[in-house]
């Protein structure tokens, strides 16, 4: 379908834009010694997109590579995502101090998030490919059962929002800073978002608008981890406090 060649030429005249502003950080990043690292990170991530995208295409989008691609893209958002906390003026941040179990409690959200997102994609990959107009077997797909899939995907996101609410509610019990709270609650709220989504995705066999509607959410859910992680280490004490001689 026509459709399909312009969503495929749209993305590869994006990337030359998102290269630009890749280069463009990175120029301006170094001046800025802390970040430097982190800015050559995420430069180099964009031709790596690039190469790993034209394999996807060479191999008539094999679904370990598309998937592979997206949690590529994903890396990506964490790199940026923390140039930009890196740069950013905290001078005005208020602050409170957390315990350090909700600092443990933050990073096991990121990790489950990140298996959630790596089961996702195994999930989209069993299943029907999203837009064809049959059948056929014209798409490779993983070969795995997609009930199965589904089931541990959705069982691994309960999880997710089993410790998020958990994440957030002990922030509130602790009286962390208006910022910090109000990301554990985001956080919250964008993953029973994408849930909701997920389910109907799944229940109407893949439709691929839908299918786009969760991958924005997948990126949501991700920087919203991220950044109640970062919010929450930035609270954390540094040294453990010393008892009064």
């Amino acid at each position: 379908y026509a459709i399909h060649g312009i969503i495929e030429f749209t993305n590869r005249q994006l990337t030359f834009v998102l290269a630009v502003i890749a280069v463009a950080t990175w120029l301006v990043a170094m001046a800025v010694r802390r970040a430097r690292a982190i800015a050559t990170l995420a430069a180099l991530g964009i031709p790596a997109q690039a190469v790993l995208g034209g394999l996807t295409v060479l191999t008539h989008l094999n679904p370990w590579l598309v998937a592979l691609h997206f949690l590529l893209s994903m890396s990506l958002i964490a790199v940026t995502l923390l140039l930009w906390w890196t740069v950013r003026d905290r001078s005005n941040d208020a602050r409170s101090v957390v315990t350090p179990i909700a600092v443990w409690l933050a990073r096991s959200v990121v990790v489950v998030t990140a298996v959630v997102l790596m089961a996702g994609t195994v999930v989209t990959g069993s299943g029907p490919h999203a837009g064809d107009a049959d059948s056929s077997g014209k798409v490779h797909r993983t070969g795995l059962n997609v009930a199965s899939m589904s089931q541990l995907h959705a069982d691994l996101v309960m999880v997710l929002i089993g410790l998020s609410v958990g994440l957030a509610a002990l922030l509130v019990g602790l009286h962390a800073s208006v910022a910090v709270r109000r990301a554990g609650f985001v956080l919250v709220g964008v993953e029973l978002a994408q849930g909701v989504i997920g389910f109907t995705q799944y229940f109407l066999h893949v439709p691929a608008a839908l299918v786009a509607v969760h991958m924005l959410g997948a990126c949501l859910v991700w920087i919203a981890a991220l950044r109640t992680l970062l919010l929450v280490q930035a609270d954390a004490p540094v040294t453990a406090p010393t008892a009064p001689a």
